[in-house]
């Protein structure tokens, strides 16, 4: 899909549970305002805030059901959270 926003927002709007965390901010300073509060106020069909990306992931093994599909979206090092809800949900 291109671009890769395009994609994003579409599988956003298809999203059961939608779940945002903290701006990552690689090399910019933090701006007043500019949050992951501000982004999961403005979805159409609302979303979760949860500033801790590990506390997000928990919630998110937590109302996970088998056939369930779970993307982590975002930069920095978002990816390493995958790993982190498969170990949660096997912990349950």
């Amino acid at each position: 899909c291109f671009p890769a926003s395009i994609c994003k927002d579409a599988l956003l709007e298809l999203a059961d549970y939608v779940i945002v965390t903290g701006v990552y901010a690689a090399r910019e300073d933090p701006m007043d305002g500019v949050d992951g509060y501000l982004i999961s106020d403005k979805m159409a069909g609302g979303a979760a805030f949860v500033e801790d990306k590990f506390e997000a992931a928990r919630s998110i093994a937590h109302v996970a059901k088998p056939g369930d599909m779970v993307l982590t979206i975002g930069a920095g090092d978002v990816t390493e959270l995958g790993p982190f809800i498969l170990e949660e949900i096997a912990a349950l």
